[in-house]
């Protein structure tokens, strides 16, 4: 079987699509663990003329919504905000990462509002009649969240655990 057919019933999937007049639609979930080459994928398919959305992008829009980051201030404290009204995310980061119960926390504020956003696209994507064969949404915690629901297919990123640490000390992380 070519890597291009479908693992359950051997038919090319795209190419019966095709054949039937049906514009193709594929929405494929990225997911890997921190490091992973997530981004890379989807710049890769990007490349190849997909449309791509980002988990990691909408959180950072969720941030900048006045509704959460009050409620980032009535759970965590006023030292959520920096003086510019804006998350300070390191410091968010730190007591997350030390404290199960403020991360669960967390996502349930978060989680919610970024999975919305990412239902909708998919929904104005398989609405569009020039839409481009596939939407690529990079989603670091796909299987966490319950979205492999969503997506047609769940590509994973795997690099050596030597190389995700070389990655992530590159962007700054300890």
């Amino acid at each position: 079987m070519s890597r291009e057919q479908d693992a359950d019933t051997g038919s090319n999937t795209l190419e019966y699509a095709q054949n039937q007049g049906r514009p193709v639609r594929m929405v494929i979930g990225i997911t890997g663990s921190a490091g992973s080459g997530k981004t890379t994928v989807s710049s890769m398919l990007a490349a190849l003329g997909a449309r791509t959305l980002s988990a990691d992008a909408l959180v950072s829009e969720a941030y900048d919504s006045r509704d959460l980051r009050d409620t980032l201030v009535r759970r965590f404290g006023p030292q959520s905000l920096r003086e510019d009204e804006t998350v300070n995310r390191p410091w968010l980061s730190k007591v997350v990462f030390g404290d199960a119960k403020a991360r669960r926390d967390l996502e349930a504020m978060v989680h919610p509002w970024v999975m919305d956003r990412i239902a909708a696209a998919i929904t104005r994507y398989r609405g569009e009649a020039d839409a481009p064969p596939v939407l690529a949404i990079e989603i670091p915690l796909l299987y966490e969240v319950g979205a492999e629901g969503m997506v047609d297919r769940v590509l994973v990123a795997c690099a050596p655990p030597e190389t995700c640490a070389e990655r992530l000390r590159a962007r700054g992380w300890s």
